[in-house]
């Protein structure tokens, strides 16, 4: 997650990939930073996990990873977590589902770090892809188009 990205509100694309990584495979400690994805109405997102080595520690203290749906209700943007782990994401892939789905149109991903042991994990990978619930279905591979949703 390049840091001039941050903060800001991601709303032209049709799928977005999201790395934490730097050059040199490893991400940086003491970072804070979240990104916003917007698609258009009726639309969601299916999310990919492709690649994933965070920190893992208790209750994911030191590094994590948060994704979120986001709410607006009377004037107020409200975060509702996307996977269902209160206090973040961390550890590997192997010990996560690899794929999410959001229930509305806005998307938050935020990834926060200690400044310890970021230079010995990889960090994190994930594919955003926008889709019509009405009118396309995710599947492993990818977004399949014209198949009617369970």
């Amino acid at each position: 997650m390049p840091s001039d990205s941050c903060g800001q509100t991601i709303t032209t694309g049709d799928q977005w990939k999201v790395i934490s990584k730097l050059e040199d495979g490893t991400y940086l400690p003491d970072t804070n930073c979240n990104i916003s994805f917007k698609t258009g109405d009726y639309e969601r997102f299916y999310i990919r996990v492709t690649g994933f080595n965070i920190e893992e520690s208790r209750r994911c203290e030191g590094d994590r990873l948060f994704i979120y749906n986001i709410v607006e209700e009377d004037g107020q943007l409200n975060k509702n977590n996307v996977v269902e782990f209160p206090f973040g994401l961390c550890g590997e892939t192997k010990s996560l589902p690899n794929y999410y789905y959001t229930k509305n149109d806005t998307v938050m991903v935020e990834f926060i770090t200690d400044g310890t042991n970021a230079k010995q994990f990889t960090g994190f990978e994930l594919l955003l892809t926008p889709y019509n619930e009405y009118k396309y279905s995710p599947t492993e591979e990818g977004v399949s188009k014209y198949n009617k949703l369970p």
